[in-house]
């Protein structure tokens, strides 16, 4: 199942897009937010706790945040974004259940 996040919301005023997917069988609700556009690079946050991330990479060449995402019963909607420096000429956060390949 492929799912467009719940909302992506640019808090810089910039007006930025990202196009934010969530990969998997399990449903999360997820958002993303553009936290920063200041400094060299962006500063994105996803709705996911640090107990959710397996992995994170940036891939170039997608100009793509990729996260490998767990379901964890013991995280809860309401948590604290976790934020990630990228690259200014992000595209795409893609969210994956855990080991699923981008």
């Amino acid at each position: 199942m492929v799912k467009k996040f719940d909302s992506v919301i640019d808090l810089t005023g910039k007006n930025r897009k990202l196009d934010c997917k969530y990969h998997g069988s399990k449903n999360p609700h997820l958002e993303a937010r553009i936290l920063s556009d200041l400094g060299p690079d962006l500063v994105v946050g996803v709705s996911l706790s640090d107990l959710e991330i397996a992995t994170h990479k940036y891939d170039k060449l997608r100009k793509s945040l990729d996260i490998e995402y767990i379901d964890f019963k013991g995280a809860s909607a309401g948590l604290p974004y976790k934020n990630f420096d990228v690259p200014r000429n992000i595209q795409e956060i893609n969210v994956y259940d855990y080991k699923q390949k981008p």
